[in-house]
């Protein structure tokens, strides 16, 4: 069965395989900021929420976004994800990463609503917050 999210490149030494790029493989090479969750705990927590496209989640901790691109995958094309993170530093980072991957970015909540009722297109809310607030 020939893998459609692979091609092989001929190299002098051999082949490299180009592989689409997925939740799971960005789990297994993202920088580890925080402690991760792995594929088998993410694959637990989604079929446990019962997730699936247009639900919205809330995710306390965004930490290295490693649940959070999956979290984005179960609830795409029109869900939403709020995520989040008390680190600032942690924060812009994931941001950086998400829209590195194609994730749409929503800055606020009214911002994120409107866009949604007016394309019905789902996204990602990052927020940093201090534990206070």
């Amino acid at each position: 069965k020939k893998n459609r999210n692979a091609r092989g490149v001929s190299t002098r030494r051999g082949f490299v395989y180009v592989l689409k790029p997925t939740c799971e493989l960005w789990t297994l090479v993202l920088p580890h900021r925080t402690q991760i969750l792995y594929v088998a705990d993410i694959a637990t927590v989604v079929m446990n929420l019962r997730l699936k496209p247009g639900c919205t989640v809330m995710e306390s901790g965004t930490g290295s976004g490693s649940l959070t691109h999956s979290l984005y995958r179960a609830v795409a094309p029109t869900g939403k994800v709020y995520t989040f993170e008390y680190h600032e530093v942690r924060a812009e980072k994931a941001k950086e990463e998400f829209l590195e991957h194609g994730i749409a970015l929503k800055e606020t909540e009214a911002e994120a609503e409107a866009e949604a009722e007016a394309e019905n297109v789902g996204g990602i809310q990052v927020e940093q917050r201090d534990i206070e607030q």
